[in-house]
């Protein structure tokens, strides 16, 4: 980008360039502020700094209602910079000012002088700007490689941006994305942004009654609140739950448990667009778009391991009791030695407010400080997060020793103005304290007049010894009491499972590395095959009285047989020890049992017996229920040596159980490995098969069998690798769905089969229906409404032609009903895929939008042999003529059912009784020659 100069200059040949802020008060804009004097300075520019703030003051416009009086004060603040020679501009452009008129209000003033963007790009204007949303990506890779963990939340800002489409991508990618983990800006928009993080983990745990093992939060504030709120439930970072921000600062890096987080680069955003407008003043030419990166700090909130800064900068004044003064003085003298010294007040400040609260801080103070020789300070109790360093709920007083005193709300920083002009010195200590809920976060700031760093060191220790002291002997006791009862609590909780009281998953990789003296064991890992269906039916309410009732059915059963672990190992402060069982609740409806010292055929008698019990009715909400196991046993060390190789093997043999039907068990083979590694190469693979054009649809016409004629088509998709050669669906598919990959196949099958109808159209083919199949997955992508209309929009092909099939399970989900409903509101057909092989209600029928029933061939296959399966088919045809929906049969293959279905009102039949599927040319030649076929 080019500019023609007008550079003015000042008397001693420097340039100027003005800066706009937004809140001079905000941490993260100080930030950037100090990058851009810090260029300032290198280059020897003048830099004078305008805020709205002051162009307020100047009108005596009233405190307390800036957000609504910021665009009102543009004028001002226009006329306030015309009165200096400026060369330069550099604005915020992430600043609610420049929403509407507000930045072409000072594009217009300042036409003749560059202006430069800070944070946000605008077209036609230099920018520099930070892109994070891949740190995003980066970030969910490392919880889930480096930790291990799969259920990860994300808490989007309070308003939407694209760093939650970088979290969708990413864990649909890796197979992990789950819509209910996702909290967006509108799930959680309350009035206060304090109210953010109880109102985020009340929907998650509360409402939408998921568990997640870690949780991504974009705002730092947010993210501080919350862990306070974690440790309320019981939950220890990281012990039980996961905790990152986006964004870095004090509150965070000293937390309880030093946060991880993505650090974005506001100083250095700051210092070079600063060195970029002077480049612009004195070449003419600057770069359009500036990139500063962000990056990933690693701390102890994700598990990994807090780096020496961070631990040597944090004074934990629980600890302080066990050190003596001398000791206290030589780690403050060390923190100021390697350490920037600005951080030692605030650095210190964060352990003090991370371990008392505000009142009772006050209570320590005002005996106190005559020990500290502090004459006079104040105290303010701010009530609101977004005016963090401007308003004041209350000040507290303390003047020449006397007791503190309450004064009413008032504006900080006048309130300091007026007192410093009375005294006519500054206050030698001010405390800002935050109230957010029931914690307390704050700011602590020295003011002796010159640096002295060993007054900071005095006031320190001094401080940190009064905290301690005699005043405080009979509260802490008691706060010991209560902290270790509270201690013994948390392990409970962090080491069993609150519904089932069984030991949870976080114990059970503690508890394997303690197993000894066992020459053989066995984990058996148990799933339970249709819980899901019972939580959707009923609700999660049921779901955790009927997992209360399968733990107490697996202790009947395995209590005699499993190892045994001391209660002690699992929760502190225990005077009496007992014994647990090696049962324990892995999350959802999964469960493993460690059975030692027994030859194969005995644990296999014993999971059998467990399975026979498990799949007994269950009475749940005054509903009889049944459901079953699937099993998968490993045994060490037989199958590995390696204990967290042979969980892997357990789960693999138990998802081979629930693949071949579950309600059965399946010893770990060594050949299942291999058919892992197998799924992983075709997942390679099929990530390239669109691109490499492997992929093709073939298609199966569906026949009025009472004249033979054609009068549909379902669109089959089909793989040819060139290694693998004919990869089957019933392959490749699951794996697409796992992978995420099934959304970006599914609407290339879509587009694909509605272009080739209207191929066929232009070459004399009567118009036909096309069903094209929709994967579950697609539902969650939350575009499919609109890429169903824009393609029939683009391709003019008429909706009513186009059908959906959709498996019972998509059909019958509450949170998919709207979705069905502005399908078929654009005219579509929605087919039930599979229908009477789930867990289903047939109330669901009468409020979900659909119009055709598909009888499973697994019904068909028993026409001629099994009295049930007529039954069932003749049950199914009455219920889609009670709802007046079509009903079709599919893998019809001989006569003798095409004859049953006729005879019982099933006219419409889909089987290679009639057709195959074929590729289009095949196809476009038996549309051509007839439109019908002849029993």
């Amino acid at each position: 980008m080019t500019y023609q100069l007008h550079s003015k200059h000042d008397n001693n040949g420097r340039l100027t360039i003005g800066l706009i802020p937004e809140n001079s008060a905000n941490e993260h804009e100080n930030r950037m502020r100090l990058g851009i004097i810090e260029a300032a300075k290198k280059h020897n520019v003048n830099l004078i700094c305008f805020t709205h703030l002051e162009a307020i003051t100047n009108q005596s416009i009233t405190y307390g209602h800036e957000a609504e009086q910021y665009q009102n004060s543009h004028d001002i603040l226009l006329e306030l910079i015309e009165q200096f020679d400026i060369d330069g501009l550099l604005f915020l452009g992430w600043s609610v000012l420049y929403d509407g008129d507000g930045l072409d209000q000072i594009k217009r003033h300042f036409a003749e002088i560059p202006i430069l963007s800070l944070g946000k790009i605008f077209p036609g204007m230099p920018s520099v700007y930070c892109n994070g949303g891949e740190n995003i990506q980066e970030l969910i890779l490392h919880l889930i490689h480096k930790h291990d963990y799969r259920k990860i939340a994300f808490v989007e800002s309070w308003i939407e941006d694209s760093r939650k489409d970088f979290y969708i991508t990413t864990m649909k990618e890796q197979g992990l994305f789950d819509p209910d983990l996702l909290v967006s800006a509108t799930d959680v928009s309350v009035g206060s942004l304090a109210d953010r993080p109880a109102k985020t983990l009340s929907l998650l745990l509360d409402e939408r009654k998921v568990n997640f093992d870690a949780i991504i939060v974009m705002r730092a504030e947010e993210a501080r609140i919350m862990l306070e709120l974690l440790l309320e439930r019981g939950l220890r970072v990281p012990d039980d739950v996961c905790i990152t921000s986006y964004e870095d600062d004090l509150s965070i890096q000293y937390a309880y448990a030093p946060m991880t987080t993505i650090y974005f680069p506001f100083y250095e955003i700051g210092y070079t667009g600063c060195e970029r407008m002077i480049e612009l003043l004195t070449t003419g030419e600057v770069i359009d778009l500036t990139e500063v990166p962000s990056h990933i700090v690693y701390r102890q909130s994700c598990g990994c391991k807090l780096d020496d800064h961070a631990s040597l900068a944090t004074i934990d004044l629980a600890t302080t009791l066990q050190k003596s003064e001398a000791e206290k003085a030589a780690l403050v003298t060390k923190m100021i030695t390697k350490h920037r010294h600005d951080l030692v007040v605030e650095e210190f400040n964060q352990s003090l407010l991370n371990t008392f609260s505000s009142s009772k801080i006050l209570d320590i103070l005002e005996p106190n400080l005559e020990l500290l020789d502090i004459r006079s300070c104040n105290i303010f109790l701010n009530g609101k997060l977004s005016n963090r360093f401007e308003y004041c709920s209350h000040i507290y007083s303390y003047e020449n020793h006397h007791r503190i005193s309450t004064e009413p709300t008032v504006h900080i920083r006048s309130f300091n103005r007026q007192k410093m002009h009375e005294d006519g010195e500054s206050k030698l200590l001010i405390v800002s304290l935050l109230h957010v809920e029931k914690n307390y976060i704050g700011h602590i700031s020295f003011e002796p007049g010159p640096w002295d760093g060993l007054l900071y060191l005095r006031l320190a220790i001094l401080l940190s010894h009064a905290f301690i002291g005699t005043h405080m002997v009979d509260k802490l006791t008691q706060e010991i009491i209560l902290r270790k009862e509270k201690e013994k609590q948390l392990s409970y909780y962090a080491n069993f499972d609150t519904p089932t009281q069984l030991l949870n998953r976080r114990s059970f990789y503690e508890a394997i590395s303690q197993i000894a003296d066992v020459d053989r064991f066995y984990f058996c890992y148990m799933d339970m095959d249709g819980f899901k269906n019972v939580n959707d039916s009923y609700g999660h309410a049921a779901g955790d009285q009927m997992l209360i009732e399968i733990s107490h059915r697996v202790q009947q059963i395995l209590s005699s047989y499993v190892l045994k672990f001391s209660k002690k190992q699992f929760v502190m402060g225990l005077h009496e020890d007992e014994e647990v069982d090696a049962i324990f609740r892995m999350g959802g409806d999964e469960f493993i049992a460690i059975i030692p010292d027994l030859a194969e055929p005995g644990v296999v008698a014993i999971i059998n017996e467990l399975i026979e019990r498990l799949r007994m009715e269950y009475i749940v909400m005054g509903k009889r229920v049944q459901i079953s196991c699937s099993v998968g046993i490993s045994c060490f060390p037989h199958d590995s040596d390696d204990r967290m190789q042979l969980v892997q093997y357990a789960d693999m043999a138990m998802y081979r159980a629930k693949k071949e039907g579950g309600n059965q068990y399946r010893l770990f083979k060594s050949q299942m490995m291999q058919e892992s590694l197998m799924r992983r190469e075709i997942s390679n693979h099929l990530r390239y098969a669109l691109e490499n054009n492997e992929l093709s649809i073939h298609y199966q016409p569906q026949v009025d069998c009472t004249n033979g004629t054609i009068i549909g088509l379902e669109a089959l998709l089909r793989w040819n690798h060139p290694v693998l050669g004919q990869v089957p669906p019933a392959t490749f598919i699951p794996i697409a769905e796992e992978s995420g990959l099934i959304v970006q196949i599914g609407d290339w099958v879509m587009r694909k089969a509605v272009e080739q109808m209207i191929a066929w159209k232009h070459d004399n083919v009567p118009p036909i229906r096309i069903a094209v199949n929709l994967s579950a997955i697609q539902f969650f992508d939350g575009q499919l409404v609109k890429k169903v209309r824009t393609l029939l929009e683009e391709t003019g092909w008429e909706a009513s032609l186009l059908e959906f099939e959709i498996t019972e399970n998509i059909a019958m989900k509450e949170e998919h009903i709207s979705i069905l409903h502005k399908l078929r509101k654009l005219g579509v057909a929605i087919s039930v895929d599979d229908f009477g092989t789930h867990y289903s209600s047939l109330s669901y029928l009468k409020r979900f939008p659909v119009t055709k029933l598909k009888l499973d061939k697994s019904f068909i296959r028993g026409i001629q042999s099994d009295p049930k399966d007529r039954e069932m088919i003749k049950a199914i045809i009455f219920v889609a003529k009670t709802f007046d929906l079509e009903i079709i049969a599919e893998g019809v293959e001989l006569l003798e059912e095409v004859k049953y279905l006729l005879d019982n009102g099933c006219t419409l039949i889909q089987g290679y009784y009639y057709y195959k599927p074929m590729d289009p040319s095949d196809i476009r030649k038996i549309l051509q020659q007839s439109t019908t076929s002849q029993l």
